[in-house]
């Protein structure tokens, strides 16, 4: 464990904005105190709408964009630490937390940033990881696939007919889809489906034009498919 060294930074976009592909030499918390968050890495693409936080481990290549206008508040962390994950991971922001994130991203003397580091870091260790993450495929027949489906998860080809679009068998589309994103074409459709659920809800939409706008035949089902991902319903997650 080395000695650990904090920086910061606030800045709001625009909607649309993309920040292009780069990388960091030092850990990120990446947090939006408004605005939606869809952030890209070689494998996977996260949603991270208000409540939550991403975390991006240094040296990651990534990018942003943002869904409406975004009130970003960043912490960067050099060194290294038992509580820090190798991997990125989307978590629930408590209070204490994002007070602690934002306070820290709007700049803190070198007294108060001791004692918000001390917090910060018992934060993390006690973080509860939330399923914001679309997983992405290597092969790059595959990921013509996601990504289609990011575009538009509710029409569009049949598993089959996109079998014979890359020149594969069903069977052997099934089989790759599972080994490459560790989810099966349906559960990674549907997962695709509610975070664009959650970027639609997060932007003011109701529940019921937001079932309709993912795909989703009744209020009632697309709220059951919202609690099994979510651990809990569209009306308690932004409460």
């Amino acid at each position: 464990m080395t000695k650990l060294c904090f920086d910061w930074l606030a800045e709001d976009y625009a909607n649309a904005f993309l920040i292009e592909p780069h990388q960091h030499d030092a850990h990120q918390i990446v947090h939006a105190v408004s605005g939606i968050m869809r952030v890209s890495t070689d494998d996977g693409v996260w949603i991270v709408p208000p409540g939550r936080a991403l975390w991006m481990p240094e040296a990651r290549v990534h990018a942003i964009k943002c869904i409406g206008p975004v009130e970003m508040r960043t912490v960067y962390i050099h060194g290294t630490h038992a509580a820090f994950p190798d991997r990125c991971a989307a978590w629930s922001v408590t209070p204490l937390m994002r007070e602690i994130i934002v306070r820290m991203s709007n700049g803190a003397g070198s007294g108060m940033l001791e004692h918000l580091s001390a917090l910060l870091l018992d934060e993390i260790d006690a973080r509860d990881v939330t399923r914001l993450r679309l997983p992405q495929p290597k092969d790059q027949r595959l990921a013509r696939i996601c990504d289609a489906l990011i575009a538009d998860s509710t029409r569009g080809p049949t598993l089959g007919e996109w079998a014979k679009r890359i020149g594969m068998s069903e069977r052997s589309l099934i089989a790759h889809f599972k080994a490459e994103t560790g989810l099966t074409f349906r559960e990674w459709r549907r997962q695709a489906r509610m975070l664009r659920g959650l970027e639609l809800l997060s932007q003011g939409l109701d529940v019921t034009s937001t079932a309709f706008e993912v795909g989703y035949a009744s209020t009632s089902a697309f709220v059951e498919a919202f609690r099994l991902t979510f651990g809990t319903t569209p009306s308690r997650h932004f409460t």
